[in-house]
């Protein structure tokens, strides 16, 4: 429908999370979008969805014994089970604006809750707690970012390290380990809110194991991406206003293209820079919000380690986790909308959609 597609179109018959991708320049390229049901099929479901709707009569059944399909022994109407479906999308399949691409990325969480942050939990909390350990001999007053910068804080004036050169390298592994846990809930939350504009939704058990099998792709993604992210900051982040939205898109493309590494990096600079400038303003405008909840989660901790510098371990750390439990989920649903938000603009899919389900309708 666009003027380019980079990846082939995954089969909808492909296991979730593996499998061969066969190009078909019909469908989505979503590995959730369910296949066109058969007439059959339909017929079936036209029937389950009368009785659903109350219009089956409690009665003899087709055997004469007194039960039904839609009622229990002896005409006992029986409460038809919960529908199954996606839930309310974040927010509709069309160009998106600024505003809708920020509450967008909140509403992922109100849409499924309890799947969106046990996901976050389960990846994003041992990560902070094994973080907070290596951490643990670091002074509040010492900020990896400087360190990034300048020695002046990693030095007293006598020339000893302060703190130790072991303890700064505990704490970038620490804070490498951190982002790489956001790459995997990134790609965790893609394959999720990719299965509801699909029309179908996941597990929380489906969503991990589909990742569990691209963990390897997951860690190269990252460590791929590393040096350009680290060059850009080196360079005073004048570097990473472009290098890092144009890089943005990179585990979207891979949870929901089915693309390598290299590709899907490559396919998210292409996407990015239809309208790089809108993409900056999206992810400047996500990062001031995300930094403003943060801190607001986090004051109330370092208040009290003020007041109780021999806690400060156990303070610090905790509202280092809270915040960005908090705020990791919307943090990598922003690329995920904005991903959406590009394919609707340059590549027409939410007409894709439309034409498909039209078509699927009509067979």
């Amino acid at each position: 429908m666009g003027p380019e597609h980079d990846n082939p179109t995954p089969d909808p018959a492909v296991p979730l999370g593996g499998g061969s991708v066969a190009p078909s320049p019909s469908t989505w390229a979503l590995p959730e979008q369910p296949a066109a049901p058969s007439a059959a099929d339909r017929a079936v479901t036209s029937a389950a969805t009368a009785g659903a709707l109350g219009t089956l009569e409690p009665g003899p059944g087709a055997n004469g014994q007194g039960t039904d399909a839609a009622a229990g022994p002896a005409g006992a109407w029986r409460e038809p089970p919960a529908p199954t479906g996606p839930p309310q999308l974040p927010v509709p399949l069309k160009p998106m604006t600024i505003s809708d691409i920020l509450d967008g990325a909140w509403a992922i969480i109100k849409s499924r809750p309890k799947t969106v942050l046990a996901l976050t939990a389960v990846i994003i909390l041992p990560v902070q707690l094994l973080a907070a350990y290596l951490q643990r001999d670091v002074p509040s007053t010492v900020d990896v970012l400087n360190a990034f910068n300048s020695s002046a804080g990693s030095f007293s004036s006598s020339g000893a390290a302060n703190p130790r050169t072991s303890t700064l390298l505990a704490s970038y592994a620490a804070q490498g380990l951190v982002a790489l846990s956001y790459y995997f809930l990134g790609f965790a939350l893609a394959r999720l809110v990719s299965a509801w504009y699909a029309g179908g939704d996941l597990t929380l058990r489906q969503v991990l194991v589909a990742t569990g099998r691209k963990a390897h792709f997951i860690v190269a993604t990252f460590l791929l991406l590393l040096i350009p992210t680290v060059a850009s900051v080196a360079m005073c982040y004048v570097g990473a206003f472009f290098v890092i939205p144009l890089l943005l898109l990179t585990m979207p493309v891979m949870a929901i293209e089915g693309a390598n590494p290299w590709s899907a990096a490559v396919r998210s600079c292409k996407l990015v820079a239809r309208r790089l400038w809108w993409v900056m303003l999206f992810w400047f405008a996500s990062f001031l919000l995300e930094a403003l909840v943060n801190y607001s989660i986090q004051a109330a901790p370092e208040i009290l380690a003020i007041f109780s510098p021999d806690l400060a371990k156990f303070f610090v750390p905790i509202g280092s986790a809270a915040a960005r439990f908090t705020t990791a989920p919307f943090v990598v649903g922003v690329p995920v909308l904005i991903y959406l938000d590009l394919r609707v603009r340059t590549e027409g899919l939410d007409l894709e959609l439309e034409v498909g389900d039209a078509f699927a309708g009509a067979a």
